[in-house]
């Protein structure tokens, strides 16, 4: 899952209302963060991930300046919850491949841990980083030249025809992908 930062698309609270129109949505919470209310077997933890749907018809879900609040279910008992906003520190959608964070609000140690987790595969891999595929814009990027074949190589197909040259990409909108590295 790709994480993009939440302060791009608004406040939290806007998120969050827009991501709930589409279904359902798990909020990342820091449980030890002052003011969090949830069961006391889960107020310990730094990463607390709770559902949160419209379609559950939550009487009391209250969503405002200060947080959100609610009646969620844990091990079918309906447990009062409340969430500051700056306890949230992730939004994921059941609906979109994207997740969206708060750097600024994510607990220390976390942080600690991702970033000791990213030196662990960057000093396994080597200095040099893996290669990446992204897409591009045809209009917008050059398409890559071709490399021409030595003709003194063997061809595993001797039969196949050659290929054609591409077709121009005037008025076609195509995506590439392209290797970075």
């Amino acid at each position: 899952m790709q994480f993009l930062l939440g302060s791009q698309f608004g406040t939290k609270r806007e998120l969050l209302d827009m991501l709930l129109g589409d279904g359902m949505v798990m909020l990342h919470l820091d449980a030890t963060h002052p003011g969090v209310m949830v069961p006391a077997r889960h107020q310990g933890d730094l990463h607390l991930r709770l559902n949160l749907s419209l379609a559950f018809n939550l009487p009391d879900l209250e969503i405002d300046e200060d947080g959100v609040r609610a009646s969620l279910s844990f091990s079918g008992s309906n447990v009062y919850c409340v969430m500051p906003w700056d306890a949230i520190f992730a939004l994921t959608s059941h609906t979109r491949p994207m997740g969206y964070v708060w750097p600024e609000d994510l607990p220390r140690e976390l942080a600690e841990q991702a970033t000791a987790m990213t030196r662990n595969v960057v000093e396994r891999q080597g200095a040099s980083p893996r290669p990446a595929m992204r897409v591009v814009d045809a209009r917008t990027e050059p398409a890559p030249q071709r490399v021409p074949v030595p003709s003194d190589t063997t061809n595993d197909a001797p039969d196949a025809p050659e290929e054609p040259d591409a077709p121009a990409t005037e008025g076609r909108r195509y995506g590439h992908l392209r290797v970075v590295k």
